[in-house]
């Protein structure tokens, strides 16, 4: 009977670590998962952000070369 209630014991603690891990693994692939997500959202309004000033570079530059030609 003593021997029973220690291999319960062993069992409770063991289940409660086991839960705990499970509790702290997910909170950590949740992080994982918000910070590879912002990493890829960085990335692309970088490459918009990129594509934007190209986009408002040629704008510039074509409009200066047509009030050139416009004089």
């Amino acid at each position: 009977m003593f021997c029973n209630f220690q291999s319960s014991s062993l069992h409770l603690r063991l289940n409660l670590f086991l839960r705990i891990l499970w509790f702290f693994d997910a909170i950590i692939n949740g992080f994982v998962f918000l910070i590879s997500v912002l990493d890829c959202s960085l990335l692309v309004y970088k490459k918009a952000a990129n594509f934007c000033v190209l986009i408002l570079y040629l704008a510039t530059l074509l409009s200066t070369h047509g009030d050139l030609n416009l004089k």
